[in-house]
């Protein structure tokens, strides 16, 4: 059923509205599985084709799961390699006609040959979905029963994988559907069919003003499988149906008075709801007044077909206190004050151990004196503060007083979580930033601030500094290398400020050959060959470290030796006269066609945010007075002044909300 949706969401989004339905169910029986087989059939917007038809229903449902958007970034996070042409997909499109069929290639063995050896590899993959309730074990003796098959009839090895049992090959007959549920079906289907006039649409707002008319639902998308059936829904009920992203920073206010819609809709999405700003905004104003919510002109509800919409005064959702910096039209004056006390929370759970021992309890959690005693603190004091994490969402207490981890907390903030980042926010941010973040006004009004290298060269604060940012940069790292770069046949690099070496790592990692220099301080190239020494054999032999302050205008290097340059969060973190002359560096260094890759904290253009963005810039200021804050232009503006082709310099978002990368070609 679950897979039925997302299709039927999928197929949505071609399809003209009313016109998806679920047409067959059948169980199919094959010697060593049985499919459990769906037709569900739309028919194509005008303008559209076979090819659109793919790519909304690409890749199939039953072999991603769903909320889909979530689950493929799941399977691209946790899965050590692509699958190749594995539940990929084959098929054919009819020139003459237009008609296209294709499959989920999944029972397939994929073969290459080695160039000149005459030898041949194969690769057979197998595998299934998964739920909470899963055995892992069951799980691989699935796989593995599925892959017997294949192997046996290639290789004639199949039991090679494990002791595999065979089922019988049957036929049985599938219960037949009953007169009464074939005919509720039927007038179901022709009772909302008809009532979904030929005027009635779905579409995404692109930002113009609307004329009010008789009904017109704004639904809110927050990336559901299921989002586009309720809209569906909406339009056979005869209204005008119009999307917005969820994770917009439109206000409610504006989008009402601009699109005048009768009803409004909230749908539902994978994650938290503060992962959507502008459903929490709504949210927000349904739970706190709805004052803003009745300027959109009400249709009787009586005039609504059943099941009715619901209107926008009885709207219901779970409601959340934090506010961020970006929603809403003016200034939340005591969030942002107050906020400091909030981050101070957070990092003494961190210094405590609290959400480490709140998790070693499972999920049975502790009660207030368990954690005063495994902590150490047996105080009120420590009742003060879990009573403040609480408050601010990074704990839950139920009414018997025990005290268990938020999502967000159990997932980032446990150091035995694989998405812990909890030592940058304790090391760098609680203890170096958040002290040199107090200075701020006199360093604005006197432009006096020490720079990084005075800074780094008392070695606990470079020790402190270089590892709690290690893990935070391992990972940036990784999600460029995989999502936004195509290294290439690339040979060597130049890591300038490349702290514990954490991108060349990753890089070296991740392109045979490659060798990497890293150009860094004294002091935190000391803590950086104790990291490297953590590294595989091999990426160590690649990865050398190399001391010099990056501001120095003579580089140990050899002109046009390179073919990659990097430079993440050193434009930043240096005066701002320095910053051409480090592209000018860059450029000398690089050979024809090499790349300078300028990563930092950034702001839009606009200069209006992102908030993090200009607030780490801020921060910038106290350790680096005569610094410039970040947008691309002023990057790619010096860029293009260093002898770059302005024109080819590339810009995208690297970790939301935060840093961008500017990419420059010689």
């Amino acid at each position: 059923m679950m897979i039925v949706d997302l299709q039927r969401h999928d197929l949505a989004r071609v399809s003209a509205a009313g016109s998806v339905r679920w047409a067959r169910w059948q169980v199919e029986t094959f010697p060593k599985v049985q499919h459990m087989v769906s037709s569900v059939e739309g028919r194509l917007q005008p303008g559209k084709d076979g090819w659109d038809a793919l790519a909304a229903v690409f890749p199939g449902g039953s072999i991603t799961g769903c909320p889909k958007t979530v689950a493929v970034a799941a399977i691209d996070d946790l899965e050590p390699a692509a699958r190749g042409s594995w539940t990929g997909s084959m098929g054919f499109v009819d020139l003459g006609t237009g008609n296209a069929e294709w499959n989920i290639l999944i029972r397939s063995v994929e073969a290459v040959e080695k160039p000149g050896t005459g030898l041949w590899t194969a690769d057979i993959k197998a595998g299934g979905g998964i739920t909470m309730a899963s055995d892992p074990a069951g799980e691989v003796a699935e796989a593995k029963l599925k892959a017997a098959p294949l192997l046996r009839a290639a290789f004639g090895c199949g039991e090679a994988i494990g002791n595999v049992k065979e089922l019988p090959c049957r036929h049985f007959e599938i219960p037949a559907v009953t007169q009464l549920v074939c005919s509720m079906l039927q007038a179901f289907w022709d009772q909302h069919a008809s009532s979904a006039v030929s005027s009635s649409s779905w579409l995404h707002w692109t930002g113009q003003r609307l004329q009010a008319v008789a009904r017109r639902v704004l639904f809110v998308d927050n990336l559901d499988s299921f989002s586009l059936n309720v809209v569906n829904r909406c339009t056979m009920l005869g209204a005008e149906t119009l999307l917005v992203s969820g994770r917009a920073d439109d206000s409610p206010g504006k989008l009402l008075e601009s699109i005048r819609p009768t009803h409004v809709v909230l749908g539902p999405g994978p994650g938290v709801p503060e992962m959507y700003p502008l459903t929490m905004s709504f949210a927000r104003a349904a739970r706190v007044t709805r004052a803003v919510l009745s300027r959109a002109p009400q249709l009787p509800r009586q005039q609504l077909r059943s099941p009715q919409l619901a209107a926008p005064t009885t709207l219901l959702a779970r409601s959340f206190s934090r506010t961020a910096w970006e929603q809403g039209d003016d200034v939340d004056l005591d969030s942002v004050a107050y906020g400091f006390m909030a981050s101070q929370a957070l990092f003494a759970g961190l210094e405590l151990g609290i959400f480490d021992q709140i998790a070693a309890a499972g999920e049975k959690g502790l009660p207030a004196e368990k954690i005063w005693k495994a902590c150490g603190v047996e105080a009120p004091r420590m009742t003060t503060l879990l009573t403040s994490l609480t408050a601010v969402k990074c704990l839950r207490r139920s009414k018997d007083g025990i005290y268990t981890l938020s999502p967000n907390t159990a997932q980032y903030m446990v150091t035995s979580s694989r998405h812990f980042y909890g030592d940058y926010l304790q090391y760098q941010i609680g203890r170096q930033f958040y002290q040199t973040m107090g200075a701020l006004p006199d360093v604005m009004k006197s432009g006096e601030a020490p720079n990084y290298a005075s800074w780094f060269s008392d070695p606990d604060v470079a020790k402190t500094y270089t590892s709690a940012q290690h893990n935070g940069s391992m990972a940036t790292a990784k999600y460029l290398v995989k999502k936004k770069l195509q290294l290439g046949g690339i040979s060597d690099m130049l890591d300038v400020g490349g702290g514990s070496g954490a991108f060349s790592y990753v890089f070296t990692g991740a392109t045979p050959g490659l060798k990497s220099t890293v150009l860094e301080l004294p002091e935190v190239c000391k803590t950086g060959e104790g990291i490297k020494k953590t590294m595989s054999q091999d990426v160590q032999d690649r990865v050398q470290f190399v001391e010099l302050d990056a501001t120095n205008p003579d580089w140990p290097v050899n002109d046009a030796s390179y073919d990659v340059v990097l430079m993440s969060y050193i434009s930043g973190s240096v005066p701002e006269s320095v910053i051409l002359p480090l592209y000018q560096n860059a450029m000398k260094a690089l050979r024809p066609g090499g790349r300078l890759l300028v990563h930092d904290f950034m702001v839009n253009d606009s200069l209006d945010g992102p908030a993090l963005g200009a607030l780490w810039g801020l921060q910038h200021v106290t350790v680096n007075a005569k610094g410039l804050g970040l947008c691309p232009a002023e990057i790619i503006e010096r860029m293009g002044k260093a002898g770059f082709d302005k024109s080819k310099c590339e810009s995208m978002e690297m970790i939301q909300g935060m840093t961008k990368l500017i990419v420059a070609h010689k």
